[in-house]
């Protein structure tokens, strides 16, 4: 009799690899009787006993990952190092997996197992194509149709010991491709498809260092901490815990010997307008003659209300800052609560006995009356009365609503735009949520400045400090930017272009329409000087390699058209871009899930098609509408912070880990007690896209929301009745339909004629999208 494991397939299983390797664990013993002297025959002439099969392997775990990238001008030069751990009771053996990076030139490669060296073979594109293929077919689970297309390390594991550790200790250099001294690095981190559990400890440190001046430092696909060390080196950290990660590590740095680096980055598809981003620095190392000396205001709410630590760390914020002004600088300080009092009622200069007497004036306020915040802007707005070429803001910090004076939010607005004469910045800092998140937002928006919100848990030194740093040397005063005449730009975010400080970097997106070069300026003043600086851009009638841009732009534009509802009401236009921006691009927003909801119901769906089951779906319904009716409509509270705050992660999103980051925001107050909905509150809006899946209300709603929709390819893919869904198929209702079975004949000749699905089909065994202008339905 043959061993019944000739028969069948030998199990693998996937354990993730940061850096996208993988090991793909062999266990031929799966069916194999056990133990095996079962096999032999007894001495009596009966049947001999069924086999009994061990029970399933559990995948591999992975501890930890830490990855140290040294890039030396175009040259990096990347070692990750894993800890892997078996938690089963029997020796296994795999085969480790390594993808090289997309284009990526790997001159180099090494690779330790538990401190012994071992050789790895490389496998040429096509080859590996082999193996991908070949493991799709066993496991029967397309992920790994995600690197088609790459060369490939391999190497055999063994053994892999019971409830033990295996270290994997991998490196390589490659040569980093340049784009007119904008360099890019990708680091493959997308492992969130084959862990089983997400990562304990991940970890990621670059040590950047550039001959040339090193100016943008910029990653679009995670938040990340950049501290420069002069103006050629730089250190890029990232760190999470019990992740998985689904997103490749992208980042860009620009070599320029200007005194502002300028960069454009472009994505358009023929036919359609394009998206670009335009980065500008002016690095870390700029003389300081080249600095502008500023104006400072600072205002502190020292009303009843802001006893206790509150005051304790605004004013150790506050100490902070005017002890961190630069040579030139002018300052006042004031504090506001039933009346207004000025330290100097001027402006006067940061020497250090004007520094110390300020610091001891704020370490003796006492908290006590009411709130005036008109009577407060205005006598910080007046402090300026002459003009003057420096540019000036103001540090507005608050705990609560206008209790004294003037209270009515529209005249408190004409009065700040009546008063502000000289251009001030007002940067407002609400503490708390019973601020009106509103007139705070109003009276940054007015003064082309920004509002930030202090939660009761979170500490006020460290949010204003580091604000203050981040503008404490501006380099350009009033900035815009001017395109080329045969190029047309519009929708750019932010639309009003803030001061540039050194050290800093803008990270400006747009549309543009047509092809066509020229020089980009971008043109402001320092000391009353006109500036200009140029840099000889291209826009091009097609271009892909740049995937994350429309993306990016779509979310800052989502978070504009949220906060004019927000602020100034809501309109059937407004409402219908916001969903389209939302399904095409996986946006969550704090009411897309409302828009979605009330769709289906208008439609009529089936409660068994509907995107979202809940065991009480009646008062999910109603649940979700009173957090979109309160987004819309409430100034002060938990809910008012919360939207407030998530419309700044989106309008001011770097990067697509800011998408996650303002759901997160925006999913607190769907977790909140729920207000009560306006009356006569109706459920009509345009179509959206029966497409999202929340386990529960309560908890982690937004986590579960965005953990049913996947951005891919430059598609949004939502989970429907477990099949993942293009959102472009929504819109080709009477499109041809061509039905394919996963792991036939036809599917994998359909993958080799059509490498841009690989990405889609890696999803999932059901999966339908749209591929020239038809849509594809891959089955089981």
């Amino acid at each position: 009799m043959k061993r019944i494991a000739c028969l069948c397939l030998a199990l693998l299983s996937i354990a993730p690899c940061f850096g996208s390797g993988l090991i793909i664990v062999h266990d031929p013993d799966f069916w194999m009787p056990w133990p095996p002297e079962r096999y032999h025959p007894p001495p009596r002439i009966l049947p001999p006993p069924r086999p009994v099969p061990p029970p399933a392997t559990a995948p591999l775990e992975l501890n930890s990952t830490k990855a140290d990238v040294k890039i030396r001008d175009q040259i990096a030069t990347t070692t990750v190092d894993q800890e892997f751990y078996n938690p089963n009771s029997r020796q296994l053996e795999g085969t480790f997996l390594f993808p090289v990076p997309k284009g990526a030139h790997v001159n180099k490669f090494s690779m330790e197992i538990n401190g012994k060296q071992v050789e790895a073979e490389l496998l040429a594109a096509d080859k590996a194509r082999g193996i991908y293929e070949d493991i799709v077919r066993k496991l029967k689970d397309p992920a790994l149709l995600e690197f088609a297309g790459r060369d490939l390390f391999k190497v055999r594991i063994f053994p892999i010991e019971p409830h033990s550790k295996k270290r994997i200790l991998l490196s390589y250099s490659q040569l980093l491709k340049s784009d007119s001294g904008l360099v890019n690095f990708v680091l493959p981190l997308n492992t969130e498809k084959f862990s089983a559990k997400p990562i304990k400890n991940l970890s990621l440190k670059i040590d950047l260092e550039t001959k040339q001046p090193l100016k943008s430092v910029y990653s679009p696909s995670h938040k990340v901490e950049i501290k420069r060390r002069g103006g050629n080196e730089a250190t890029i950290g990232f760190e999470a815990s019990d992740v998985k990660p689904d997103a490749d590590f992208q980042l860009f740095y620009d070599l320029d010997k200007s005194d502002i680096g300028l960069h454009l980055m472009s994505f358009k598809e023929g036919g359609e307008d394009g998206y670009f981003v335009l980065l500008a620095s002016p690095g870390a190392e700029i003389k300081d003659t080249k600095v502008i000396p500023k104006d400072v205001v600072f205002v502190l709410d020292t009303s009843g209300s802001m006893a206790g630590a509150k005051l304790e760390q605004a004013k150790k914020a506050l100490l902070f800052c005017v002890e961190n002004l630069s040579a030139g600088d002018r300052f006042d300080v004031l504090r506001f609560a039933t009346e207004v009092e000025s330290l100097y009622s001027k402006l006067s200069d940061a020497t250090p006995d004007n520094r110390s007497r300020a610091k001891k004036w704020i370490d003796e306020l006492k908290p006590i009356g009411g709130t005036a915040i008109d009577d407060a802007l205005r006598k910080a707005l007046e402090i300026r009365p002459e003009k003057s070429d420096r540019p000036c803001v103001i540090v507005f910090l608050t705990d609560g609503r206008p209790t004294v004076g003037v209270t009515d939010e529209a005249q408190i607005i004409q009065n700040v735009e009546k008063a502000n004469k000289e251009n001030t910045r007002v940067f407002c800092f609400g503490i708390g949520t019973d601020v009106n998140t509103h007139l705070l937002d109003r009276v940054a928006e007015e003064t082309r400045a920004f509002s930030q919100y202090v939660l009761p848990q979170e500490d006020i030194e460290v949010k204003v400090s580091s604000f203050f740093t981040k503008i404490k040397e501006p380099v350009l005063a009033s900035p815009k930017l001017l395109f080329p005449e045969s190029v047309r730009v519009t929708r750019i975010y932010p639309s009003t272009i803030p001061d540039v400080f050194k050290g800093e970097q803008l990270v400006v997106v747009g549309r543009y329409s047509a092809k066509g070069s020229g020089a980009i300026r971008l043109e402001g003043s320092v000391d009353g000087e006109s500036k200009s600086f140029a840099y000889d851009a291209n826009f091009p009638g097609e271009a892909s390699d740049h995937e994350f841009i429309p993306r990016l732009w779509a979310t800052r534009r989502v978070g504009y058209l949220l906060d004019e509802i927000r602020l100034r009401g809501e309109n059937k236009e407004l409402k219908e871009e916001v969903t389209e921006l939302a399904r095409k691009y996986g946006i969550v927003t704090p009411y897309t899930t409302y828009l979605i909801m009330e769709d289906e119901q208008r439609r009529g769906l089936a409660q068994n098609v509907q995107t979202f089951h809940f065991e009480n779906q009646v008062r999910a319904q109603q649940e979700y509408l009173a957090a979109y009716d309160s987004f819309a409509r409430e100034r002060t509270g938990d809910r008012a912070v919360d939207g407030a705050r998530s419309l700044y992660r989106l309008k001011s999103a770097d990067g697509l880990a800011d998408i996650q980051l303002g759901a997160e925001e925006a999913g607190r107050s769907l977790a909140a007690a729920p207000a009560a909905p306006a009356a006569g509150r109706s459920l009509a809006i345009a179509p959206g896209v029966a497409s999202l899946r929340v386990a529960e209300l309560a908890g982690k709603p937004a986590q579960g929301m965005t953990a049913q929709n996947r951005f891919v390819g430059g598609r949004a893919f939502f989970l429907n009745n477990n099949q993942w869904i293009d959102t472009q198929v929504q819109k080709k209702p009477t499109a041809k339909r061509v039905r394919i079975q996963f792991d036939s004949p036809e599917y994998f000749a359909f993958l080799k004629a059509n490498p841009k699905a690989l990405a889609w089909m890696s999803l999932g065994r059901n999966v339908q999208f749209v591929l020239n202008e038809t849509v594809y339905e891959i089955y089981e």
